[in-house]
C-alpha cells in the first residue's frame, strides 16, 4: 500500500471511529447517508502550462486544502459528537466513554503533503527509510482497550442507521424511543453536516488517483525510474516504492533505497511535476463543483460553532 493510500485509510477509520469507537468493524462501517450524492469527479488529463523545479514538498499546499477540515477543527467537532452521544446513552442508562482525540494525531494532517509523494526529505530517509517517522516510537497511552458494546447498547447507538444490523428491530428500549439513527444520529443531526468533507476529500483523493495515469506525470516517473534502476532497484513508480514489506525498524538497505528514491526525485523534478499536475486537476474539479465547496464551508463554520457550545457546557 503506498504511503497516499495508508494515509486515506487512516484518516477514514478515525472518522468512523468517531461515531463507533467501541463496536465491532461490521457495525462501525455504516454508509454515508450522502454517498450516493456525491458528483462523479472527472476531468480530462492536463498538461501543465508551467512546472517548477521544486526539490522539497516544504512550504507546498495544494488548491483544495482550504476545503478540507484543519486537525484542531476536526478534534473539536469529534470531541463535542463524543460528549453528545455521552449524554445520550446515558439518558438511556448506558456508561459511554467517548474516545480521546488527540489533537495531534498526524492522522489528521491536511492532504498528508510530508507523505503524499513518498519520501521527499533526505535528512529523513537517512534517519528513518521507508518509515513514517509521524508513527515511530509512538509511546503507548496505557489506556485500556474499550469493551465491545452489548447488543442493546448497539441497538440504542445505532438506532435503524442504514447498514448497522438494527435497521428492522424495535427503535424502542425499554420504553424509551430511540432517535433516528441512534443516538450517534442524533448527535450528528445536533452537530449539523460540518463534519461530512467527502466531496473535499474525493476531490483530493480524486487528484492523487488521477495524477497516477497523466502522461506528463509518468514521463518523470520513467526517469525516476531510470535513474533507481542505475542503482540496481526495480520500481516503476515512487507509489510502488519500496516495493517490499518493512521491518519494524529501518534497516541499512531500506535507508539506502530511500536516499536513492530522494535523489532520483530531485534529478527527476518528480515532486515539481506531480505538484503541478495534481494542482490542475484539482483547480478544475474545484471550478466544477464551487457553489457546493461553498456551501460545504459554510457548513463547516456553523458545525464547528455548535461544537464549541456543546464542549462549553461539558
Amino acid at each position: 500500500m503506498d504511503f497516499q493510500s495508508l494515509h486515506r485509510a487512516v484518516r477514514a477509520v478515525a472518522v468512523l471511529v468517531a461515531g463507533a469507537a467501541s463496536l465491532t468493524a461490521c457495525s462501525a462501517g455504516a454508509p454515508s447517508a450522502n454517498a450516493s450524492s456525491t458528483p462523479a469527479l472527472t476531468v480530462a488529463q492536463p498538461t501543465p502550462s508551467h512546472v517548477a523545479t521544486i526539490p522539497t514538498v516544504s512550504g507546498l499546499s495544494l488548491p483544495i486544502e482550504p476545503y478540507l477540515l484543519t486537525q484542531a477543527t476536526n478534534t473539536e467537532m469529534l470531541r463535542a459528537s463524543g460528549v453528545l452521544i455521552q449524554q445520550c446513552m446515558t439518558r438511556y442508562g448506558f456508561s459511554y466513554t467517548p474516545p480521546n482525540f488527540a489533537a495531534n494525531d498526524p492522522a489528521s494532517d491536511v492532504a498528508n503533503m510530508p507523505r503524499r509523494y513518498g519520501v521527499t526529505d533526505m535528512a529523513m530517509a537517512q534517519k528513518y527509510g521507508y518509515h513514517n517517522p509521524a508513527t515511530m516510537g509512538s509511546p503507548s497511552t496505557g489506556a485500556p482497550a474499550p469493551q465491545p458494546m452489548s447488543e442493546s447498547e448497539q441497538l440504542v447507538f445505532l438506532g435503524n442507521t442504514p447498514g448497522g444490523g438494527f435497521e428492522h428491530a424495535s427503535q424502542v428500549y425499554q420504553g424509551q424511543q430511540i432517535p433516528q439513527g441512534g443516538c450517534s444520529g442524533d448527535a450528528q443531526r445536533k452537530l449539523g453536516t460540518g463534519m461530512n468533507q467527502r466531496l473535499a476529500e474525493n476531490i483530493d483523493d480524486t487528484s492523487y488517483n488521477q495524477s497516477l495515469a497523466n502522461p506528463v506525470l509518468l514521463a518523470a516517473f520513467t526517469k525516476w525510474s531510470g535513474c533507481m534502476k542505475q542503482s540496481g532497484y526495480s520500481v516503476s513508480t515512487p507509489a510502488q516504492a519500496p516495493g517490499f514489506r518493512l521491518k519494524p525498524s529501518p534497516t541499512t538497505a531500506e535507508i539506502q533505497m530511500a536516499e536513492t528514491d530522494v535523489t532520483c526525485k530531485k534529478q527527476a523534478n518528480v515532486i515539481g511535476v506531480w505538484f503541478a499536475v495534481e494542482s490542475a486537476i484539482q483547480n478544475k474539479l474545484i471550478a466544477q463543483n464551487e457553489e457546493a465547496l461553498t456551501e460545504l464551508k459554510q457548513s463547516e463554520q456553523e458545525t464547528l460553532k455548535k461544537a464549541a457550545q456543546v464542549l462549553q457546557g461539558s
